[in-house]
């Protein structure tokens, strides 16, 4: 392994971190507000094996990606209006 390849590892997981933040952040910050989803952070590592004959590992840090949780419940709250309604439970509501 390289120093270059090192730094760059390095740097790669700074940004991740970074990113889980951010979304770690608009978790706390929308937590009360209606009709958000959470946002969950995956982290997948990035590797390469190099050379010929000779199988060699390098590593190539880390990548973060963020994803919506559409498929979980939201808040139920009671609302004014009679003809409101919320659904409880799996599954999407289509409204034409």
């Amino acid at each position: 392994m390289s120093i270059n390849s090192a730094l760059a590892a390095g740097a790669s997981g700074l940004l991740a971190n970074s990113s889980a933040l951010a979304s770690i952040s608009d978790n706390i910050a929308n937590v009360n507000t209606l009709g958000y989803k959470r946002v969950d952070t995956v982290f997948t590592p990035n590797y390469k094996i190099q050379g010929g004959g000779e199988s060699r590992y390098a590593s190539a840090g880390v990548q973060a990606r963020t994803r919506l949780d559409v498929s979980s419940e939201g808040l139920l709250n009671p609302a004014a209006s009679e003809t409101d309604l919320a659904i409880d439970g799996n599954g999407f509501f289509l409204v034409r």
